[in-house]
């Protein structure tokens, strides 16, 4: 197996084991919400008076989905206000609810509703959840004891309750198929990393697999190579390993310049400066983020081992690419032609000298 196909088998295994973790990650959040999805695909529950009643926290019953009656329906004079905030700036507020207090036997239980006003001796469905402490002191406050002691700790919120579990059980069920397609697609091409889609464009540009890998092998195991964030330019092809792999021959780079960027707070403060550099090559084109002395490294590197490439920005160049294309890329490989021609010449010149 070659270098380059065992680059892209290790790329694949990290996609297998993210696609793995993925899944775990979804199990377990669903492992996470039991509680609630066996509320969920049970249904709401017709509680009992006296379970309810007895209940001192929501968190005890095991099922807090539920529909009920109330003997009557009492009006707290309470809103739920939804403050809207920008930036922790207050921007507007919005009623989104209103409570009740339901009676429920000799008990007092409050209710939330969401636009449909509870009434006496109609079949509700919420569900229950610990009661805030400071809602609990607005009902409660300047009330006699007994009726302080009457409230129920718990609230029932009529806010539709499947809904959340529907779309949560979409998601995951579409996370988990792409998750699982993505693994099964990775796990392919790990024992076919030949097709990957890097390795056959570099085929089909005529480059051999075999060659390609041995010469990248060679100049990286002798540290014969400059870096920019993600490649290695090695003396005939640009590489990535990691997640995404990539391969590019040095041969079809038609453009490269350095780029500094001056950063800015608020586009108006200067600070740091960031350094690139753009490469175009035949098959597409990337800007790679660099340090502050690499771009000049990567620039010598090209002008040593693609002296064909045309290195530095114009804007005759840039309007050429964009518009004439098939122009620069002829230019390039005259260039190039020349360059492996004069290589060829200069021995054998030598040789004639010599004699």
């Amino acid at each position: 197996m070659t270098w380059l196909e065992s680059a892209v088998r290790a790329a694949m295994l990290q996609r297998i084991g993210l696609a793995v973790a993925a899944i775990a990650v979804i199990g377990g959040l669903l492992i996470m919400n039991q509680r609630y999805f066996e509320n969920y695909f049970a249904g709401p529950y017709a509680i009992p008076k006296a379970e309810l009643t007895a209940a001192t926290s929501a968190d005890q019953l095991p099922r807090y989905w539920v529909r009920m009656k109330l003997d009557r329906v009492l009006d707290t004079g309470i809103d739920h206000i939804t403050i809207r905030t920008r930036k922790g700036v207050e921007r507007g507020r919005d009623v989104t609810g209103h409570y009740w207090v339901g009676v429920v036997g000799d008990r007092l239980l409050t209710v939330i509703s969401h636009g449909t006003t509870p009434t006496a001796g109609t079949e509700i469905t919420g569900y229950l959840k610990t009661i805030p402490a400071d809602l609990m002191g607005k009902l409660t406050g300047g009330q006699r004891p007994e009726v302080q002691k009457a409230f129920l700790p718990i609230l029932l919120e009529t806010e539709s309750f499947d809904s959340n579990g529907t779309m949560g059980l979409w998601a995951a069920g579409i996370a988990s198929a792409g998750a699982l397609l993505f693994g099964l697609l990775s796990l392919r091409r790990y024992f076919a990393p030949s097709g990957h889609k890097a390795l056959t464009a570099l085929t089909g540009s005529g480059v051999s697999l075999a060659d390609a890998s041995a010469s990248i092998e060679s100049d990286i195991g002798a540290r014969q190579y400059v870096k920019t964030k993600n490649y290695k330019l090695t003396s005939g092809y640009a590489v990535k390993t990691g997640f995404s792999p990539d391969v590019k021959p040095l041969a079809g780079l038609l453009w490269a310049y350095p780029i500094t960027t001056q950063n800015k707070i608020y586009g108006i403060i200067p600070t740091t400066k960031s350094h690139s550099v753009d490469f175009t090559f035949r098959t597409g084109k990337f800007t790679e983020p660099v340090g502050k002395d690499a771009s000049t490294r990567v620039m010598d590197h090209l002008g040593r081992f693609a002296p064909w490439t045309f290195l530095g920005y114009s804007d005759d160049l840039a309007a050429a690419i964009a518009k004439q294309r098939p122009m620069v890329e002829a230019a390039v490989d005259q260039r190039r032609m020349a360059v492996m021609q004069a290589a060829t010449a200069g021995p054998a010149e030598s040789a004639q000298g010599t004699a």
